[in-house]
């Protein structure tokens, strides 16, 4: 069945599968409102599924009957929920603290390129990523979630999504299918939302500010703000920090991470690692901290055979993925 799934399920394009995962921490009753890590209780609030399906593996069975106890408290009846049968499950004990660094790199896709101490952990409010983010893929998700997820809680955190100017993607394979800029950033922030987001109703703690100052580099800025409300019931010790998204319009290699001093840690792929490299430079000659790198690991495409291959050429990309809409035009238009 999963050798099947991975043949013939399309999940980028028009029509096909766009998954989510969320992470849950199965000890947290604190009722965190912003992911990727949430509680049962804060999953069961936020919205209410139409189909529900559960594994019948020991871990499968714990899990659903919480949901259901969880679930009959807050809305007062029953879901209902099909169980799908499971081979052997793996369970790996990993650190659950909401957005922790430790949490992120004990992930074998996840490596910090320069910590200095491997043994101590530096914590980041302020994270950076870039890239075209055209026709938002897997790869795509996986990276803005790592990138989330780097950002600890304990203070006002800011992400940057830095997303390639349109000016900069003109030679482009298949530029013709290239989505445009407004495009590219409402799809981010769409995906951001739904992993980050948890609260019933999301425009209530949801904030818009468009920036466009053509005097300064990088100066289109669509900044989305979540705020906490209060008196929804969290203790002290459960109090959420806002988080702010800048999807910032980048015109240049570097975007923000020369600009602005506060960004301590930044993401990339194996693909981008040198340009980590050439951002830490650029910040040395300004005497600036270099940011902490994290690299996560290139996601592969195929038949589900098992065969990885190497360097990218079985990567899952957008150029591909324009490839295949181009292809699919043509033959439209035949």
């Amino acid at each position: 069945m999963p050798r099947r799934c991975g043949c013939n399920v399309d999940l980028d394009l028009p029509g096909g599968v766009d998954a989510r995962v969320v992470l849950l921490d199965l000890n947290g009753f604190n009722e965190q409102l912003s992911g990727p890590i949430i509680d049962l209780i804060a999953l069961i609030n936020s919205r209410r599924p139409s189909t529900i399906f559960s594994i019948e593996s020991e871990s499968g069975v714990k899990l659903t009957n919480d949901f259901t106890t969880l679930f009959q408290r807050v809305h007062n009846f029953s879901p209902t929920i099909t169980q799908l049968p499971s081979g052997p499950s793996l369970t790996t004990n990993i650190p659950t603290s909401p957005l922790s660094t430790s949490f992120l790199t004990s992930l074998p896709s996840v490596t910090s390129t320069n910590s200095t101490d491997p043994n101590t952990r530096r914590l980041h409010h302020q994270v950076a990523v870039g890239g075209t983010f055209d026709h938002l893929h897997i790869g795509h998700k996986l990276l803005l979630t790592a990138t989330i997820l780097l950002a600890d809680p304990s203070q006002p955190r800011k992400i940057t999504i830095g997303i390639t100017g349109d000016a900069l993607l003109v030679n482009k394979k298949h530029a013709s299918a290239l989505e445009s800029w407004s495009v590219r950033q409402q799809r981010c922030a769409d995906f951001v939302e739904t992993i980050l987001c948890f609260h019933p109703n999301p425009s209530v703690i949801r904030s818009v500010e468009e920036r466009n100052d053509e005097d300064v580099p990088n100066g289109k800025v669509v900044a989305v703000t979540y705020t906490p409300s209060k008196g929804s019931g969290q203790t002290a010790e459960g109090d959420e920090s806002s988080i702010t998204i800048n999807y910032t319009q980048i015109q240049d290699p570097f975007g923000p991470t020369i600009t602005d001093e506060n960004i301590t840690a930044l993401v990339v792929t194996a693909e981008t690692r040198a340009g980590g490299k050439a951002v830490n430079d650029k910040r040395e000659e300004k005497g600036w901290a270099e940011l902490e790198v994290f690299e996560v690991g290139v996601l592969e495409s195929g038949s589900g055979d098992g065969e990885v291959k190497e360097g990218f050429e079985g990567k899952i990309g957008s150029t591909e993925i324009r490839r295949r809409i181009v292809e699919l035009q043509q033959q439209t238009e035949k």
